[in-house]
């Protein structure tokens, strides 16, 4: 809705001369601004307080990047941007014309022949985005804007680069359930096709007033997509066999752009005549109504709501729906409950590449009519909340995913360079690497600075204290111990490559892996090695000591694909294939060691050896340690999911979507399971039903193995600090 400027709005942003406020978002206001020469454009100001922060004006100035590569007739164009200043801004083309999800919530389904012309549009604008590199990925009616010569497609805030190169914020729901297509519903990676069947979906609504899938819950939704077949008994014609073909499960299946722009053509007249006879007559008088001069313009109404897709509506009737067909999965809150015998597809369905799976997005409320760069007619929600270079704040809901808490944070201290290493305690002391070359040290309690012990290179594998001396590996290629008490160097031992495995301590070795693949077994006491077992690989996940029965044995990931089980000696005992590079250090519990790859694929395999009992694929790279809890096992993924599943036979209880690919290792007591991501958060996960307790903001990405000790969760970021959060402790 357009409204006077307030006194704290700005009169004039960059050379734009601004008259009226648009709307309002998560990142910022909008407002109808002015050219020197007269031309009206939405102006997106961002809030001061995100203009602060550096990690967020930096993905700002990428998403300007991103929107200007886009150069169509059909989409919204950038007009000019300041990425740069205090605070950041874009301007862009204002449109003024309802959104196609407006335009028939008010009027119904458009005209046969008005179809088949946004049809040609859309396709046209998808391959200006295709050709600059990108994949829209959230096609939806409240993105396509009509205006008098033809629609423009918006909101380019969650694209990605075809060469996977992340331009926005992983803060962003990466699709709307009713138009995602199967691979991005099965948390994979998005393709040009993706938006071929999201386009399909687009006309779908527009020709019949609903998505072909179905409205209601995402959970009910998205299983449709993936198992069901399109409704489209309400559509004749060609264009039932164009979305038919848009629609196909296998993204290989569907056309392209160019057939479909050639199935446009046969069923569209040739141009010629003014602009507004892009539209038969009955959608070019709804467009003319919104016609009016900025100056002049009276308040237009509140767009129609997107239906309900959260906790707690009901599904409309669709495909898939309806007694005798029971959806397998149901959503509580943040997590999706999967039912065993009804799982999410296999990864056949989809591109080879895990997605990133990120936060919805707030909508603005200008009636469709701007397009502020393409990136919000919906707006963005980005999580203002407390960090890690801020107030140490803990994070409020935010999206509604859980209550919001008092801060968790108990310390933080700062290293002199990211932090990807894994603590441990030992006296009181918590020990953790750095890319700065050194193990700091840090009152466990206080976070008091306690010394550090210096390598020559980057530290990013684990540290491990036994018998009074701390073991880690370095860049340098050594392994290292030194007297953790007392300080100084005991002794280093040189490997053939960077050493970045976390080491294990058994049997009197330090039994670490080195990325000249070899696993070595050297004595604590003198650093003597005693063997070495070379594997095919880099190793770099952290050799598992067996326990109980099984404590003569380590067992190691290599990047050959091969979990092996190499006893104390050196000796094999058995190996085991995976489907890619072992990427994460193994766990092992109840018997069963559990070894995550590349892939996305996990395994249960027996202690004493194959067959394995299970295997499972999880849309990602597994990395870091998954944590044990009795017979549950919980992992992350890098398709931006935590998972809680069964140790013995992988069967899947919940998982719950996280801001970011998961690359830390997990910790758990069995009551709450601690993960970071990528987007920087540590969340705090019931282990029981998969909802969020809470959840922490540091400065960057969370990619140290998580650690629980007497109620405090310790981990490091890439932000250069080291956090310790108050666990969860029970209802506030």
């Amino acid at each position: 809705m357009m409204q006077p400027l307030e006194p704290d709005d700005p009169r004039v942003v960059g050379q734009f001369r601004l008259r009226a406020r648009l709307g309002a978002g998560g990142m910022g206001r909008v407002y109808l601004g002015y050219s020197p020469a007269g031309r009206a454009v939405a102006v997106k100001v961002c809030h001061p307080e995100l203009a602060a922060d550096p990690e967020f004006t930096a993905r700002f100035a990428r998403e300007v990047a991103a929107a200007r590569a886009v150069n169509g007739l059909y989409t919204a164009q950038v007009i000019d941007a300041g990425p740069r200043d205090s605070p950041p801004w874009l301007a862009t083309s204002y449109v003024p014309g309802p959104s196609l999800r407006d335009a028939v919530a008010g009027r119904g389904p458009l005209p046969g022949p008005a179809v088949w012309r946004l049809a040609a549009g859309l396709a046209e604008a998808l391959r200006a985005v295709h050709a600059s590199g990108l994949v829209h990925r959230d096609l939806k009616p409240s993105n396509v804007l009509l205006a008098v010569d033809g629609p423009r497609v918006i909101d380019f805030g969650i694209a990605r680069a075809l060469d996977g190169t992340a331009l926005t914020a992983t803060d962003f729901v990466l699709g709307t359930p009713a138009y995602m297509a199967p691979e991005q519903a099965s948390g994979w990676t998005a393709s040009p096709a993706s938006d071929v069947f999201a386009f399909g979906s687009v006309l779908c609504f527009a020709a019949t007033g609903v998505p072909p899938f179905g409205d209601g819950d995402p959970p009910t939704v998205l299983y449709r997509i993936v198992h069901d077949e399109p409704a489209l008994a309400a559509v004749d014609g060609a264009l039932r066999r164009l979305l038919a073909g848009c629609l196909a499960k296998d993204p290989a299946s569907r056309p392209a752009l160019a057939e479909v722009l050639r199935a446009c053509q046969a069923q569209t007249p040739p141009g010629g005549g003014p602009a507004a006879s892009f539209w038969p007559d009955q959608v070019a008088t709804l467009i003319a109504g919104y016609q009016v001069s900025p100056d002049t313009a009276t308040p237009t109404p509140e767009p129609a709501p997107e239906p309900a897709s959260g906790p707690g509506s009901e599904p409309a009737p669709g495909p898939g729906s309806g007694p005798g067909h029971e959806p397998t999965q149901t959503s509580r809150g943040d997590r999706v409950l999967v039912a065993p015998d009804r799982p999410l597809p296999a990864a056949s369905l989809a591109p080879a590449h895990p997605l990133t799976r990120r936060r919805a997005v707030v909508g603005l409320t200008a009636a469709g009519v701007l397009a502020a760069g393409g990136l919000a007619a919906g707006g963005w929600a980005y999580a203002r909340s407390g960090s890690g270079s801020g107030s140490g704040k803990g994070t409020s809901s935010g999206s509604g995913r859980g209550p919001a808490v008092p801060s968790q944070l108990l310390w933080k201290q700062e290293t002199g360079g990211p932090v990807y290493s894994s603590p441990t305690i030992a006296g009181g002391v918590l020990y953790i690497g750095s890319d700065d070359g050194k193990v700091h040290a840090f009152a466990a309690a206080s976070g008091k600075p306690a010394g550090t012990f210096p390598t020559s290179g980057p530290v990013r594998g684990g540290v491990t204290v036994a018998s009074g001396t701390l073991f880690a590996g370095s860049a340098d290629h050594q392994v290292h111990a030194f007297r953790a008490g007392a300080g100084g160097a005991a002794w280093a031992y040189s490997t053939g490559g960077p050493v970045r495995s976390t080491p294990a301590v058994v049997d009197g070795l330090v039994c670490v892996g080195s990325d000249d693949g070899n696993v070595y077994g050297i004595h604590v006491a003198t650093g003597r090695r005693d063997w070495h077992y070379r594997t095919g690989g880099p190793v770099r996940s952290g050799p598992q000591p067996g326990s109980q029965s099984y404590s003569g044995f380590i067992y190691v990931g290599s990047d050959d694909a091969h979990l092996y089980a190499i006893r104390t000696d050196g000796s094999l005992l058995w190996k085991f294939a995976t489907s890619g590079p072992v990427t994460a250090t193994p766990a092992l519990d109840q018997g069963i060691v559990v070894v995550g790859d590349s892939k996305g694929n996990m395994f249960g395999v027996p202690a004493e050896g194959p067959p394995k009992t299970w295997e499972r694929n999880f849309g990602g790279a597994v990395s870091g340690t998954p944590a044990m809890a009795g017979n549950d096992l919980y992992l992350g993924s890098a398709g931006s999911r935590v998972y809680a599943v069964n140790v013995f036979g992988g069967n899947q209880s919940w998982y719950y979507p996280t801001s970011g690919p998961v690359n830390s290792g997990l910790a758990t007591d069995g009551v709450t399971v601690y993960v970071g991501d990528d987007d920087g958060y540590l969340c705090a996960i019931d282990a029981v039903s998969g909802t969020r307790r809470w959840r922490y903001k540091a400065g960057a990405a969370v990619r140290s193995q998580i650690l629980l000790a007497n109620g405090v969760v310790y981990f490091g970021s890439l932000d250069h600090y080291v956090y310790a959060l108050r666990g969860y402790s029970g209802p506030a």
